[in-house]
């Protein structure tokens, strides 16, 4: 028997890759017309924007959304509570209603990208054609409200990320959309697969404690994750690993010694880093500083942007660039400080 786990908090990290589901309550309409879907992509683009995240594909479909998301140091909760409760509120306004638009909270599935990032980009572009609203792989490729056509190049949308999916087919841009091309095609005839809504992963030796070891892939469910144990095993270490470093970070060292410490390893004035200042010193002493408050520390992404008074989405970009950093000059926070 099938062992199903309880409702759990929500997984992520930065760089982490979600798949995001939203439904109309009572599978009641999300989009009326053609302003409601403009509207919500305009949103969607201002809290990529915003957060720094990246939208790998995408679906609206007249009573549900599908998106894949790769979170940057802003958690994608941050992103998804703006985004739906401005697109919610413009909606009642606007067709004269009241009370809730979506169904409970958002799913998202943390998703282990090795595996599963074209099978999920593939999944959600098709959603229009298996839904019926288009006939046929020509009419899916005229559709406006996904991510496939941006893909094919027929229709233009600069906020979503191309590069990921289309460098997993060619290095040549015409290559890799002719190639990405026949991929959805050939899985337009193949089964659903439900994983891809409700998430399955073997746990294999972590159910020890229940004196049980599951017998395969579907035996135990994790409504949060898609991935085999191995990447469930690597979750949850850096999950681990990363609230070990908040915790002893944060008995320490306060925010303001961290900037500190950084402007020093970057060689730069502590003022140099909070506040604008495009030199090569202080963009790498900020981006130390951004990784090490927000991974070490475990600050928000918004609270480092008021401290460093940068925006949340250099923040996100700066929290990689410091991870980079840190290898390059063979630094971290523990030896800084």
């Amino acid at each position: 028997m099938a062992v199903t786990m309880p409702r759990q908090a929500r997984l992520d990290f930065p760089g982490c890759l979600h798949h995001v589901m939203v439904r109309g309550i009572g599978r009641s309409p999300l989009f009326d017309d053609r302003s409601d879907y403009y509207f919500f992509i305009g949103e969607l683009e201002r809290e990529l924007h915003r957060t720094g995240a990246r939208c790998l594909a995408w679906s609206l479909m007249p009573n549900h959304v599908h998106l894949l998301i790769q979170t940057g140091a802003i958690p994608l909760w941050h992103l998804m509570h703006r985004l739906l409760l401005r697109y919610a509120g413009r909606y009642n306004r606007r067709h004269r209603r009241s009370g809730h638009l979506f169904e409970n909270r958002y799913k998202s599935l943390l998703c282990d990208r090795d595996s599963y990032l074209l099978e999920l980009v593939r999944y959600i572009h098709l959603n229009p054609l298996r839904a019926g609203l288009v006939a046929s792989m020509d009419g899916l490729e005229r559709y406006p409200w996904t991510g496939h056509p941006v893909l094919l190049g027929k229709r233009r949308a600069s906020w979503q990320e191309t590069d990921q999916v289309l460098g997993e087919f060619s290095t040549g841009r015409t290559r890799a959309r002719s190639r990405y091309a026949d991929f959805v095609k050939e899985g337009a005839g193949k089964v659903r697969r439900p994983e891809f809504t409700f998430g399955w992963s073997h746990l294999r030796g972590m159910l020890a404690e229940g004196g049980r070891t599951p017998k395969d892939d579907r035996d135990v469910r994790d409504p949060r994750i898609l991935g085999d144990g191995d990447f469930i095993a690597r979750v949850a270490a850096k999950v681990e690993a990363a609230e070990r470093r908040r915790q002893r970070a944060g008995k320490r060292v306060s925010p303001q010694a961290v900037v500190q410490a950084a402007a020093k390893a970057a060689g730069v004035p502590t003022e140099a880093i909070q506040r604008p200042n495009r030199r090569r010193a202080a963009v790498m002493g900020r981006a130390l500083a951004c990784k090490w408050l927000v991974e070490d520390l475990g600050m928000r992404g918004v609270a480092v942007a008021r401290l460093l008074r940068v925006t949340p989405a250099a923040v996100s970009q700066a929290v990689e660039r410091g991870r980079k950093v840190e290898i390059e000059q063979g630094v971290s926070l523990d030896t800084a400080t």
